[in-house]
């Protein structure tokens, strides 16, 4: 993604008064816009500026005179919330790695530094250090503990519209982020084992009937696995929901696939059985009967 720059106007200005500046970006190939700002003191238009303006990496804030300022303080807000943020994770963190130790003297610190703060305020923390652990840290943790095992094993993370977590992990050495393919099938055609550790969603996961349908080895959350089931069936897929255990099962697919590269045919059975239209149409069919018949 290419830098986009957003302009404010002057104190007298407006978002069409920057239309030559934008003009003038947009033809040096920059994507650019103008925004529209309240017009009162500065430090009370940048919660508009927050609004019109996407956080992300490549995205350059500025603006013409009164523009500059309110983009100075926006920047000014945003690093010192982070930092709060930061410092506060820290803290816990340090806390509750004192208490790993033991030490002598210094018992239940995360204990004592929880009672420490407001209410809200402890409550806040827990739930973004939470938000945090299953976003990032988590996805490190599986990746890190693969690749600790298997060096030359790649992660492909293919699909529209990954999250920011999953972008931040395209960097990585073996870590490729696709975003939208028009066709999913050669992914899976080169993979040799379907990763889903999904902490969220409902339903049936049709990424998982995909790499099914292609003898594909999966392993799975149990909330993808669930949306497969049919009655006491299950599909032949690993479960596992703790990022170290989603590892070792990774791990062990993978080496059971270079010892035995045999394609994975209890997996189409299974798609075959009871996701194919012809079953699901009769499986309709025998539910409105029995709805007709009981009338209810």
């Amino acid at each position: 993604m290419g830098i986009r720059v957003y302009l404010g106007h002057g104190a007298s200005g407006t978002a069409e008064s920057m239309a030559p500046f934008v003009e003038g970006l947009r033809r040096r190939g920059i994507e650019a816009y103008a925004i529209d700002l309240p017009k009162r003191r500065a430090e009370d238009a940048v919660t508009s500026s927050f609004a019109a303006v996407p956080e992300g990496p490549g995205v350059v804030v500025g603006g013409h005179s009164y523009g500059g300022r309110v983009a100075s303080l926006a920047a000014a807000a945003r690093t010192f919330a982070g930092l709060v943020c930061f410092w506060a994770i820290f803290i816990l963190f340090a806390s509750v790695g004192v208490d790993g130790l033991a030490l002598p003297g210094a018992p239940g610190a995360t204990a004592l530094l929880i009672a420490f703060l407001p209410p809200l305020f402890a409550a806040a923390l827990i739930l973004l250090t939470g938000w945090l652990v299953a976003n990032f840290l988590s996805q490190g943790v599986l990746i890190a503990a693969v690749n600790a095992r298997v060096p030359e094993a790649r992660l492909d993370i293919v699909g529209r519209d990954p999250a920011s977590s999953l972008l931040a992990l395209a960097g990585r050495p073996g870590v490729m982020v696709t975003g939208f393919v028009p066709d999913v099938r050669p992914f899976l055609d080169a993979a040799s084992v379907f990763a889903a550790p999904l902490r969220f969603g409902a339903g049936i996961q049709n990424k998982l009937l995909e790499a099914l349908a292609m003898e594909l080895p999966v392993v799975a959350s149990t909330l993808a696995i669930d949306g497969l089931r049919v009655g006491e069936a299950a599909p032949p897929a690993v479960v596992a929901d703790v990022p170290a255990t989603m590892a070792d099962r990774i791990v062990e697919a993978l080496e059971t696939v270079r010892a035995d590269p045999t394609p994975n045919s209890a997996g189409r059975a299974y798609v075959e059985s009871w996701f194919r239209w012809e079953t699901s149409g009769r499986l309709l069919d025998t539910i409105l009967r029995s709805v007709a018949v009981t009338g209810s």
